[in-house]
């Protein structure tokens, strides 16, 4: 490594205008952070005028809001009253269709077992055609037989 490390720089200045150009440099840097903060600070000053105005238009609905709360609370006690009404309607309904239901349940019970009853009926019968057809076959084949008719 070099011992004198100075020695081989191409700018002719001085160390001392050197380092004074840096801070020179610097302070034009600091001078326009300095103004991108001044702008940023300009922008949040009309974010906030802005939110300001929000705020006030939200405090404007908010007073609507609560004048619609209660008017909502008004017709939700209107609709609990139709509603009971209704409930108590339904109650009768209810009751009259199980008395009906009382009074129609043996009628019922009777048409299930004669509807049972023919459902057996109707079984043996299907039974029997089929016991016919089959002996009708058995017929067939003993008269052709006997006429000497081969199929």
């Amino acid at each position: 490594m070099k011992d004198d490390v100075t020695k081989g720089t191409v700018d002719p200045r001085s160390f001392e205008e050197r380092v004074f150009a840096r801070f020179d440099a610097m302070d034009a840097r600091f001078d326009a952070t300095d103004a991108r903060f001044d702008a940023t600070d300009a922008r949040f000053d009309k974010v906030d005028a802005r939110l300001d105005k929000l705020e006030m238009r939200l405090d404007k609905v908010e007073g609507r809001l609560d004048g619609l709360a209660t008017r909502v609370v008004t017709i939700e006690e209107n609709i609990g009253a139709r509603f009971g009404l209704v409930d108590v309607r339904l109650d009768k309904l209810e009751q009259l269709v199980d008395k009906r239901l009382l009074e129609t349940r043996p009628i019922w019970e009777s048409v299930q077992f004669e509807l049972r009853r023919l459902n057996a009926k109707f079984e043996q019968y299907v039974e029997d055609l089929f016991e016919i057809r089959s002996d009708h076959r058995t017929l067939r084949k003993r008269v052709d037989a006997l006429e000497g008719i081969t199929s």
